[in-house]
């Protein structure tokens, strides 16, 4: 699939002198698609999820060896280690007792299973548990890829991807060079430090502390089983990993937990946001801190993990530099009396997610005295759905070098944002304050949508405006939201958001007392997604406003669909995607106008041509055309084009995978481009050899398919050229050239980088 092949060869530790053996057997039906004698209708597609272990993408058999109390000459490890590793191993004669114990071994080598030998029901329970894990192993990244030079186009890149390996849970992040996209420069998992050098903090009580058993309250102690090796565990001891002798804990190949949903944040050098033009306090001092020894700052990368984690690397040479345990991963869950941690060390470990959501960072002025900062918030994400409160956490990492536990500015849950995926919003206000604005999370305490605003510097809650929408028997929650700044002062005034309900809700912040903070439209909805036959449409991706240069007019984009519930991937409503004129309450489709995506061929698609919106709409609409598809991530906005990623998910739950298009349309009339967007046939030339041939004859593509679940679409300068890249399936990266409009003047590095 997709250009991939694969060769056996009889090598060792597959090969071996003996015939008509267990491992024989094993071995054919590894190699050979068992679908082979099927009709051409009834074949299986070949997308069998890979590991490093087993790259069978064909339909074939795994096979799993167990041993009851009995063991032969071969070690199993050493057998293992041989498929990867590329070891000699010497398979014995299969007559002796030992011997077929050792063909059971080798049965499992060539099947590239598994094998376990168990004495007692407990190792036996152990075995079993691990193999079930080792079954649903499968190698991914579900979050976005990072670049460096986010906020501009004009500097060549490095290129930063978090992955997984599922049913191991380990985790890696890696480094490319934009140049190369295959060969990574490095991978945080061979750079990690020693388990007694690693920085790490975590939230008490009252204050951070270093990850010590010695720092450690009573209830802390008891939280992690009451055992000290379960923090050597976490810290990343392996001695005590069931492989070595008396082992009791997981066994980790890498010592990085999974990085799932987290997308990697870079921050390097303050970026020019040119604030000096303002004339708020601290506005003045901004260029003397963006030229001073921010400047020269070791570059950071920061990403989430489900190991419990906030990790900050080197972003030049992939070392760890620090971790962050938020309070709430040290809590247990509810219903719980040991924390996520405890149970990381569990042979038998059944997926939780922790550190799950994506970090922020932000140059702001606070303090006493007052100074300019960067201050990073993180959230649980999905790693809060078991607590009663969704936790977020504020580190100042203005100085990577010198970060200490004095450096966390709070650590707090709150119980509307429990379940919150959206990224934090870190701005400043008319009241003079920097804050964190958060989205109701999908499991609130309070079932509605709406959205929580953070007094920045202390974690402390200044506005809880909440929605009518949503209730325990109706439960309601909000997407990743949007910041407006109306009057190019540097506050915000208009926040948008998009709930569970389809409803997309403007909130007013003009006011500069939070009393006069306010659901604009006098509390009602500026509109609610609703498909042609008046189904309620998710919206989970989040919405952009941006303000149009010609009219002013402020529009909001976003795209509908779910993709997070076990039984979503076969959903196969109609999802849209939207441009909304805000000005006045939208009442329906009707008030706007409607675009219409034609699938061209296999891997192309147009859009309707318009050259504007007729004069009695209030913005555009268009049906997604393939069953199953949906838009469950934010729109970008780069130069004159409006890019959205949709996703179709496959409805096999054995390879939780799918295809996608890329899309790219005239935002403020969705109408197709004027202009090839897309480089269809690679030679970096945007001409009519890169449009497609249609009815109405050669027209620019409106979209192009990928091969698998986008991630939002990252971009970077390579050369002459302007490459996008996205995550495609088996944690690859995908690029392709593209020829966004080069607008001139300041780009927003917030939308470039979304």
């Amino acid at each position: 699939p997709k250009g991939t092949s694969f060769t056996y060869s009889p090598v060792s530790p597959f090969a071996s002198s003996a015939s008509n053996t267990l491992a024989d057997i094993a071995m054919n039906y590894w190699k050979n698609e068992l679908d082979a004698g099927w009709s051409a209708g009834d074949k299986l597609d070949n997308t069998v999820p890979t590991t490093t272990q087993n790259p069978a993408f064909w339909q074939h058999m795994v096979t799993f060896g167990v041993g009851f109390g009995v063991t032969g000459t071969v070690n199993p490890t050493t057998a293992f280690n041989a498929i990867t590793g590329g070891g000699s191993v010497t398979w014995p004669a299969t007559s002796t007792d030992p011997g077929k114990i050792d063909d059971l071994l080798h049965a499992a080598v060539n099947g590239r299973g598994g094998f376990f030998t168990a004495g007692d029901p407990i190792a036996f329970a152990q075995g079993l548990a691990e193999t079930l894990s080792n079954i649903a192993e499968r190698v991914g990244t579900a979050s976005n890829i990072a670049a460096t030079a986010i906020n501009s186009l004009q500097t060549e890149s490095n290129l930063y991807q978090a992955r997984y390996v599922s049913g191991e849970w380990s985790g890696d992040l890696w480094s490319y060079a934009v140049t190369n996209t295959t060969t990574p420069v490095w991978k945080a998992s061979e750079m990690m430090p020693a388990h007694t050098a690693r920085k790490i903090y975590y939230g008490s009580t009252s204050t951070a502390k270093e990850f010590y058993w010695s720092n450690m309250t009573s209830g802390e102690q008891t939280a992690m089983g009451g055992v000290s090796t379960v923090v050597d565990y976490v810290r990343g001891d392996q001695t005590l990993e069931k492989r070595n002798t008396g082992g009791i804990y997981r066994n980790r190949n890498k010592i990085l937990g999974d990085l799932v949903n987290s997308s990697p944040e870079l921050v390097a050098a303050p970026l020019d946001l040119n604030y000096q033009r303002y004339n708020w306090t601290g506005a003045t001092s901004y260029r003397e801190f963006i030229e001073g020894s921010a400047k020269t700052r070791t570059q950071m990368i920061y990403v989430g993990g489900n190991d419990g984690m906030l990790h900050g690397f080197n972003a030049s040479t992939g070392v760890e530099k620090f971790a962050y345990i938020p309070k709430n991963v040290m809590t247990p869950a509810v219903g719980d009396t040991v924390n996520v941690l405890k149970k990381y060390t569990d042979p038998a470990y059944m997926h939780r997610f922790s550190v799950d959501g994506t970090p922020v960072a932000v140059d702001v002025y606070i303090g006493s005295p007052a100074s300019w900062k960067t201050i990073l918030v993180g959230g649980l994400g999905r790693g809060s759905a078991n607590h009663s409160g969704g936790g977020f956490y504020a580190l100042d990492i203005t100085n990577p070098d010198s970060f200490d536990a004095s450096k966390v500015l709070w650590d707090k849950s709150f119980g509307e944002t429990v379940t919150y995926l959206g990224e934090p919003q870190i701005t400043r206000t008319n009241t003079g304050q920097w804050v964190v604005i958060l989205g109701y999370g999908y499991n609130n305490s309070g079932y509605k949508s709406g959205i929580l605003i953070v007094n920045l510097e202390n974690g402390l809650i200044l506005k809880q405006i909440p929605t009518s929408a949503g209730s325990s028997t109706d439960p309601n929650g909000m997407s990743e939201l949007s910041l407006l700044d109306i009057n190019a002062d540097g506050l915000t005034d208009w926040v948008y958001g998009g709930d569970l309900h389809g409803n997309v809700w403007k909130f007013d912040l003009t006011g500069t007392s939070t009393s006069a903070w306010k659901v604009d439209y006098s509390g009602a909805a500026l509109f609610q997604a609703k498909d042609g036959s008046g189904n309620r449409q998710m919206i989970t991706g989040g919405v952009m406003s941006v303000m149009e240069p010609k009219t002013g007019k402020v529009w909001v984009f976003f795209g509908t669909g779910r993709y997070l519930n076990q039984d979503d991937p076969s959903n196969a409503g109609v999802q849209s995607w939207y441009g909304l004129q805000d000005g006045s309450v939208i009442t329906g489709r009707s008030q706007l106008d409607v675009r219409y995506i034609d699938n061209v061929g296999s891997s192309n698609r147009t859009v309707t041509e318009a050259n504007n919106i007729a004069i009695d709409k209030k913005g555009w609409y268009m049906d997604l055309p393939t069953t199953r598809e949906r838009i469950v991530d934010m729109p970008m906005l780069v130069g004159g084009e409006l890019l959205m990623n949709t996703v179709i998910p496959d409805t096999n739950v054995c390879n939780p995978s799918g295809s996608g298009y890329l899309m790219a349309i005239s935002p403020f009339t969705g109408s197709r481009l004027k202009k090839p967007f897309f480089d269809l046939n690679g030679d970096n030339i945007f001409n009519d050899s890169d449009k497609i041939s249609t009815t109405n004859g050669l027209v620019p593509a409106s979209g192009i398919k990928v091969g698998s679940l986008n991630s939002v679409t990252t971009l970077a300068k390579v050369g002459d050229v302007i490459k996008s890249y996205n995550n495609c399936e088996g944690a690859c990266i995908e690029g392709r050239t593209i020829d966004p409009t080069k607008n001139t003047g300041m780009q927003s590095w917030r939308e470039i980088s979304k």
